[in-house]
């Protein structure tokens, strides 16, 4: 490992195992419905939702504990890049700006520039955003910039941008470490970290739809036929992460680093059961504890969105 990323991540307590033992995370899933009834009362009592943008623009939150709400927002659509803050505070790229809005949908601020871009990661501490944006229609690229600045710093190029509809997308996630000085991102099948502070660019494993956990510790990411793993940046050990379960997509941390979200495709026995109509049908999401290896399989929130469309979310007290 180099001395490099070493050093920067020297401060952190990055060692610690997820499981008392690397048998313990992989672990076969517990039997169906053991679980389902516990694991809700447990992300209700914590106040988690999970919530997306489906469109005029409404965002909708669903909460774990049965309640939902939606909130008319001054701007943003679902299919260019947003995100929704754990306080719903949500930040979008209109095709005329930058625009941040507050947890109830008011804009707070108003940015001409970045326009445009297909994926949009916000570190709440710095208050440095990210994107994924196309030039020219030709390569994806990876920049940052600070709020209110319009110098962007190009970190990388991602690759060549493929025809619609498989180019309308970015072929990974991009994701911050929790003080913003750092990204995790992957290209051409590898996980690389990007340290601000001196431009570094490390490669720390194989693989794709990097996430970087809120608590620092770990970068989830997947395999390209859809196994999960996590690794510890610092010492490059890693543990599989969901197992027995192929995923889509990328995955989603929850606030308290305890739970992850994932979308799978249904099986052959529950597409029979229900008509096929539309691509909300094909899929379901799974949320997976940590601590115990625990399952809850519920319903996408809207048509076509997976998982790197959905945004964990806090109840307001």
């Amino acid at each position: 490992m180099s001395r490099l990323i070493q050093m920067f991540f020297s401060n952190a307590k990055w060692s610690r195992p997820l499981c008392a033992s690397v048998a313990s995370c992989i672990v076969a899933a517990l039997p169906a419905a053991a679980q389902p009834k516990t694991m809700r009362s447990d992300l209700a009592q914590k106040r988690f939702g999970l919530s997306t943008i489906i469109g005029g623009p409404l965002r909708r939150a669903v909460y774990f504990d049965g309640s939902s709400r939606d909130i008319r927002m001054g701007c943003c659509n679902r299919w260019a890049g947003f995100e929704i803050k754990t306080d719903g505070s949500t930040i979008g790229i209109n095709g005329k700006g930058t625009v941040v809005l507050t947890p109830d949908g008011r804009v707070r601020a108003n940015f001409p520039e970045p326009a445009n871009g297909a994926v949009i990661a916000w570190n709440h501490t710095s208050d440095r955003i990210a994107r994924l944006a196309d030039r020219d229609d030709r390569e994806w690229l990876l920049q940052y910039w600070s709020m209110g600045s319009q110098k962007l710093t190009l970190i990388t190029s991602i690759g060549h941008r493929p025809s619609p509809p498989s180019g309308l997308f970015p072929p990974t996630t991009i994701s911050w470490f929790n003080n913003g000085a750092a990204i995790t991102y992957a290209k051409r099948g590898k996980i690389f970290i990007y340290k601000l502070a001196d431009r570094s660019d490390i490669a720390i494993t194989n693989g794709m739809n990097p996430a970087w956990s809120p608590d620092g510790r770990w970068i989830a990411y997947r395999d390209d036929i859809g196994h999960t793993f996590v690794i510890d940046p610092g010492t490059r050990s890693w543990h599989a992460l969901i197992p027995n379960i192929k995923i889509l997509g990328g995955i989603r941390w929850s606030p308290d680093s305890q739970f992850v979200l994932v979308s799978v495709l249904r099986s052959a026995r529950q597409l029979l059961k229900r008509p096929l109509i539309g691509f909300e049908n094909e899929i379901e999401f799974v949320i997976y504890r940590l601590s115990d290896g625990a399952i809850l399989k519920i319903n996408p929130l809207v048509t076509g969105t997976t998982e790197d469309r959905v945004f964990w979310v806090v109840k307001p007290l």
